[in-house]
């Protein structure tokens, strides 16, 4: 990072909470005077329910999250549950979802309609068209595509989903050496030689493993040595998802005067430039290679993310729009494995004698029974590393929503409520994870717990929780990946990822934290999670 960049990110940092609370301030006022100056109607943007043969439309009172019980004005009431939300919204969600469970939750963003359902919904849901409600629509709304690029046709579009399914998912067998290899680089690369216990920046090393390694699957071995491109891919992330934060605090119409101010979305500018500069050379030798060629590499396993999207991109591919996939597709699998990483070794860590012993000797034992080849078999077999994975997960949720969706129709629930065309809902994934019903002691960490509901549930008999026990299984208490048909795709990938990176730290290395320290909390912003990237652990290269 230049020295500009990293003063802009210190500033940026330091002055966070003055800069929201004046962003909420000012959005809330200018909202309230724009609301108060012309008419609205009574059941406009909200939900409503269709009573009795004559469809009496009636209001439906959304439960706001963030409002105390306290005398004062509703633009002002609403004005401090925005900035709870901003500071405090994950844990916020959880409490209001204890108390409301099965009522519908509105979140206060500016300028939105997001509506938290209860999970009875799911099922009716899940399965609805694309004409009706829209996970890609929802995500580019929400990163605000229009400053930020996040573009939901060119980026998550139909290519893109097509080529995460019948591509990256279907591959996954031949991915295993070459994943293993990168991680065994990287690591020698990025680790320090840890000969005694040598503190590590868990989140900022792995953020550059888990890119060399997503690199060598997306742009091939050579092009995932590159750095710039690594930064490129990793700080695109970064400067979508702060850009994103800061603008959607304040309404619609004042967004392209602030946006002229934010440094992120300048380096997001700059991350295009690189992508293409990078990215386009290959990009035309792989359109121009003879076909004979590119077959053989084909039938040799030997393609990566481009040649796919290539392929998907039918006889004329656009170069653009497969760069910009490219970063879409990196946006979505570089920084949630790598903050899913963090979490796991956090607390891995924290529990080394507890769980590590049986997780070596797991992976061990599978080892031996592939011939002492690590293969796709090999990775399935480890059903308590998966069960620990999950559980890491359970109780750290990048989020405490999932389920995104825009409605993009007036749409009529099973009860007759009706959503209304141009609002967003969700479902409260990170409460449900901690359900009393399906979890005993919800909030205790017990890295066995889903690898025990494997083995002692009989499989016509298994809970709603036992079927979906696997890390990239989904369901109402499993809404991680999303659910029903815009499950994230790429979650298998990101599964295989993470356990040849823990096989190889449970190899190789000994873990703990620093003396006198906990597992370190996750930070919150709004309604994400995010593990802590200033706190360490401490790692020690095993001697053979």
């Amino acid at each position: 990072m230049g020295i500009l960049e990293g003063v802009i990110r210190d500033v940026v940092t330091e002055h966070v909470a003055i800069f929201t609370a004046a962003l909420l301030i000012v959005s809330s006022i200018l909202t309230f005077m724009v609301s108060k100056s012309g008419t609205r109607k009574p059941i406009r943007g909200g939900i409503y329910s269709v009573e009795g043969k004559e469809k009496k439309l009636v209001n439906y009172e959304a439960v706001l999250v963030g409002v105390r019980d306290e005398k004062t004005w509703p633009w002002l009431a609403e004005l401090k549950a925005k900035f709870r939300y901003m500071t405090q919204g994950h844990h916020l969600m959880f409490a209001a979802f204890a108390k409301h469970s099965e009522r519908i939750l509105r979140a206060p963003l500016a300028d939105y309609n997001f509506y938290i359902l209860p999970p009875h919904y799911m099922e009716e849901l899940k399965s609805l068209p694309t004409t009706v409600m829209s996970s890609s629509i929802s995500v580019q709304e929400y990163l605000l595509g229009q400053y930020t690029t996040m573009n939901a046709h060119t980026m998550m579009g139909p290519v893109t989903w097509s080529v995460l399914r019948n591509h990256l998912t279907q591959k996954l067998g031949t991915l295993v050496s070459p994943l293993n290899e990168a991680c065994k680089v990287a690591y020698q690369e990025e680790l320090p030689e840890c000969k005694e216990w040598t503190p590590v920046l868990v989140h900022d090393v792995f953020l550059q493993i888990v890119g060399q390694m997503t690199g060598r699957i997306f742009v091939g071995e050579a092009l995932s040595k590159n750095k710039l491109l690594r930064h490129t891919f990793s700080d695109f992330a970064t400067c979508v998802f702060v850009a994103s934060s800061y603008l959607k605090i304040l309404p619609s119409f004042l967004r392209p005067i602030f946006a002229i101010f934010l440094p992120q979305l300048w380096r997001i500018q700059v991350h295009h430039y690189n992508a293409r500069k990078i990215l386009l050379p290959e990009i035309r030798n792989k359109v121009q290679e003879a076909k004979k060629e590119a077959e053989k590499r084909k039938l040799a396993g030997d393609q990566d993310m481009l040649d796919w999207l290539i392929e998907a991109s039918g006889p004329n591919p656009n170069e653009q729009s497969i760069i910009n996939r490219q970063l879409g597709i990196s946006f979505a699998a570089i920084h949630t494995t790598t903050n899913h990483m963090t979490n796991v070794l956090f607390d891995l860590a924290a529990r080394w004698d507890e769980y590590a012993p049986e997780l070596i000797a797991e992976y061990r034992q599978a080892l031996e029974e592939d011939g002492g080849v690590l293969q796709k078999t090999t990775i399935s077999k480890l059903s308590k590393l998966d069960s620990f994975m999950k559980e890491s997960m359970r109780l750290n949720p990048p989020s405490s929503l999932a389920f995104n969706r825009k409605v993009l129709q007036d749409h009529r629930l099973s009860d007759g409520k009706v959503l209304p065309k141009s609002s967003w809902i969700a479902v409260a994934a990170g409460p449900l994870m901690l359900s009393e019903s399906q979890f005993p002691e919800p909030l205790q960490f017990d890295g066995f717990r889903y690898h025990r509901m494997r083995q002692e549930e009989d499989s016509e008999t298994q809970s709603a929780v036992a079927k979906t026990s696997h890390f990239t299984s989904t369901g109402v208490y499993s809404l991680v990946f999303g659910h029903g048909r815009f499950a994230c795709p790429g979650r298998f990938f990101a599964g295989l990822e993470s356990k040849i990176m823990l096989i190889n730290i449970l190899e190789d290395y000994e873990l703990r934290l620093p003396e006198g320290t906990s597992r370190p909390k996750n930070l919150v912003y709004a309604d994400a999670g995010i593990p802590d990237p200033t706190k360490e652990v401490q790692f020690r290269r095993l001697v053979r």
